[in-house]
């Protein structure tokens, strides 16, 4: 993951839920909420292998992904980001 601002890390740190993107094994987008964690500038999330996104992912590992959260319009943030997963 590209090195992040540290207001932006740590916007990203506060948060618990992402959402993944990736394609099933018929080319249809999906899009899954996930708990994850970050460690210094990489974000990790946990999902068990044989599941059917575990499947698709290791299978088609580039990825997508947002973090984003907030109260109202003026506190609302989100980033995204791509990568393999």
């Amino acid at each position: 993951m590209r090195r992040l601002p540290r207001r932006l890390r740590e916007f990203c740190e506060s948060q618990k839920i992402m959402r993944l993107a990736f394609t099933d094994g018929k080319g249809y987008p999906h899009v899954l909420p996930l708990w994850f964690v970050m460690i210094g500038n990489e974000c990790f999330f946990g999902t068990d292998r044989e599941s059917a996104k575990g499947r698709a992912v290791l299978k088609r590992p580039r990825v997508g992904w947002v973090i984003d959260g907030g109260t109202s319009v003026r506190t609302y943030k989100g980033v995204s980001f791509w990568g393999a997963g």
